[in-house]
C-alpha cells in the first residue's frame, strides 16, 4: 500500500514537472521564474546571501509544481480518487512554499498567498481578458514577494500598484481593439494609459530624488513603441501583430525600469 502510494505521488510530481517544461506551460514557467530572478537580482540593499536565494527558488519551484499538479487534476480522464490525490500533492507543495516564505517575513507570506491565489483564480477563469490581467498582476505581486523576502522593502515599490492597475485597463482596451470593430479608438485608449503612467513615473522619480536615468529610458522606449504602433502600415494590418503586444511590452519596460531605478 505504502509503495503504491509513493509510486502514485512520484508519478504525479513527474507529470507536473513534464507539464511545466513542455508547451505553453514551459513559456509560463520560464516567464514566472524570470520575474522571480529578475526581481531578486535588481532588489535594492545588501546581498541576501546564498541561503536566502536557495529558499526563495525552492519556494518558487514548489509553487510551480503545485500549480501544475492542480492544472493536471482538471483532466477529465482522471477519476475522483486520482483527482483527490493530485490535490493532496499540490497542497503539500503549496504548504512548502508558504512555510519557506514564513522563514523570511510576514509580508513574504502575505504576498506568497496573493500570488498563489491569483494563479488559482486564473486556472479557473480562462477568458479572452485573463492573460493580460494575470501577467500584469503577477508583475506587481512577484516583486513585492521577492523584495519582502529579501527585506528590501521600498515605499516607492508601491508605484507598481497604480502602474499595474492602469496597465490592466490599458491592456483590456488593446485586447478589445482586436475583438471588436473599433481598433483605433481602443488602441489609442490603451496607449493613453501606458504613456500617462510613464509620465507619472518620471515625475515621481524627480520628486523623490532618485536616479531618473532608467525611468527616462523606459519612458522613451514606451514612446518609441507607441510611434511604431501608430505607423500607417501597422494601422492597416491589425492581424500582423496583435494590438495587445506592443502596449504589453511597453508596460513591462516601465515596470522593469522602475524596479531597476529603485
Amino acid at each position: 500500500m505504502a509503495q503504491s502510494t509513493t509510486s502514485a505521488i512520484t508519478t504525479t510530481v513527474l507529470g507536473a514537472i513534464q507539464r511545466i517544461i513542455t508547451g505553453s506551460h514551459a513559456a509560463a514557467a520560464i516567464a514566472g521564474m524570470s520575474l522571480v530572478v529578475t526581481a531578486g537580482v535588481i532588489h535594492p540593499g545588501d546581498d541576501p546571501g546564498l541561503w536566502a536565494w536557495i529558499r526563495l527558488l525552492i519556494a518558487a519551484c514548489g509553487a510551480g509544481i503545485a500549480l501544475a499538479v492542480i492544472d493536471s487534476s482538471r483532466d477529465p480522464g482522471l477519476d475522483r480518487q486520482d483527482r483527490f490525490g493530485h490535490l493532496i500533492v499540490a497542497g503539500v507543495f503549496l504548504l512548502l512554499t508558504i512555510l519557506l516564505s514564513a522563514t523570511f517575513t510576514t509580508f513574504a507570506v502575505v504576498f506568497a498567498l496573493l500570488v498563489i491565489g491569483l494563479i488559482l483564480l486564473h486556472l479557473n477563469a480562462r477568458g479572452p481578458s485573463s492573460l493580460p490581467v494575470f501577467w500584469a498582476l503577477l508583475g506587481i505581486l512577484i516583486p513585492f514577494w521577492v523584495w519582502s523576502a529579501f527585506d528590501a522593502w521600498d515605499r516607492l515599490l508601491l508605484m507598481l500598484i497604480p502602474l499595474g492597475l492602469v496597465g490592466i485597463i490599458s491592456l483590456e482596451h488593446a485586447l478589445r481593439a482586436d475583438l471588436y470593430g473599433d481598433p483605433v479608438t481602443h488602441r489609442d485608449a490603451a496607449w493613453l494609459g501606458i504613456l500617462g503612467m510613464g509620465a507619472a513615473l518620471v515625475i515621481t522619480a524627480m520628486a523623490n530624488a532618485i536616479d531618473t536615468s532608467w525611468i527616462v529610458v523606459g519612458a522613451i522606449l514606451s514612446v518609441l513603441l507607441f510611434v511604431l504602433d501608430m505607423l500607417p502600415a501597422r494601422q492597416s494590418r491589425t492581424d500582423s501583430i496583435p494590438s495587445l503586444t506592443l502596449p504589453a511590452v511597453a508596460l513591462l519596460v516601465l515596470m522593469l525600469t522602475w524596479l531597476v531605478a529603485l
